[in-house]
């Protein structure tokens, strides 16, 4: 089991890097198969409005392929270098159990063994191309090289990005090489 960082020392500053990362996530928790937040990391250098952005959501057998929700354009879209923006299932009795309130809030959940992507909409005719992905499967659409380890659960774990590298964030483009199991889960939100 990885041992948890503090929130405090995940605030680095941002270098020039990809853009706009999934940090931690989870897609089951203590209030059951729906307790699912998804946490975005600017890791670049530069504002990232991320506006009208789709948060898009593939089951384990690649059977599904479906926007889940798409971000509004309001002034926590525009995320700072080094900040944090959170997206989480509607809070509730079965619903996200969180301490920390999301900026956008999602009705219909994610497959525990399957992937999520999020990335600017699709152009007419084009297609769907994520800034990031990550799985719990590898059949689901939507993961880098190796999917992360680890079913559903209702404990108070997620699983995060290691901390580190230039960015603030390790991402190597392997899944489950660049993330880690923490109890208990640590989703934020940072306004600057």
């Amino acid at each position: 089991m990885a041992v948890q960082m503090s929130p405090m020392l995940e605030k680095v500053s941002a270098q020039s890097g990809p853009g706009i990362v999934i940090s931690e996530l989870r897609f089951s928790g203590p209030n059951g198969a729906s307790d699912e937040f998804i946490e975005l990391f600017n890791a670049s250098d530069t504002d990232i409005n991320i506006g009208g952005w789709l948060v898009r959501v593939s089951g384990s057998q690649s059977t599904s392929n479906a926007d889940r929700t798409r971000i509004p354009i309001n002034t926590r879209s525009v995320v700072r270098p080094g900040c944090y923006y959170l997206i989480t299932f509607t809070p509730g009795t079965t619903g996200y159990s969180g301490r920390t309130p999301g900026d956008h809030t999602y009705g219909t959940g994610f497959a525990d063994d399957g992937g999520v992507a999020v990335g600017p909409p699709v152009p007419v005719g084009g297609t769907f191309v994520p800034t990031d992905q990550v799985g719990f499967h590898s059949r689901t659409l939507y993961f880098e090289r190796t999917p992360i380890v680890g079913g559903p659960s209702t404990l108070n774990r997620s699983f995060e990005r290691l901390p580190g590298g230039g960015n603030g964030h390790v991402d190597t483009n392997d899944n489950a090489a660049d993330f880690q199991m923490i109890v208990e889960s640590t989703p934020q939100v940072t306004h600057v």
